[in-house]
């Protein structure tokens, strides 16, 4: 429900799933920290992300994002124009 519905979201805000997939053992990080997936988004903006998760829309489905994670990571980047 959760991935169908946020990437509904996502689009809406302007935004797109860049990039997605499985990941390895670490080879420089914390060895305590095993992750399944990682994904990146791309969003106009972070006010953008912002609109979107406060959304009464978002707010309905994301307790079924809660529920699947026993851990997560948000990290905010900005593109650098070379």
């Amino acid at each position: 429900v959760y991935s169908r519905k946020g990437a509904e979201l996502l689009h809406r805000a302007g935004g797109e799933l860049t990039w997605s997939g499985q990941v390895e053992p670490s080879l420089i990080g914390p060895s305590n920290e095993n992750w399944d997936l990682i994904f990146l988004a791309r969003y106009p903006s972070i006010e953008k992300w912002v609109e979107m998760i406060r959304s009464p829309e978002y707010q309905k489905i994301v307790h079924h994002r809660t529920a699947a994670l026993k851990d997560s990571r948000l990290i905010v980047t900005r593109v650098n124009r070379m």
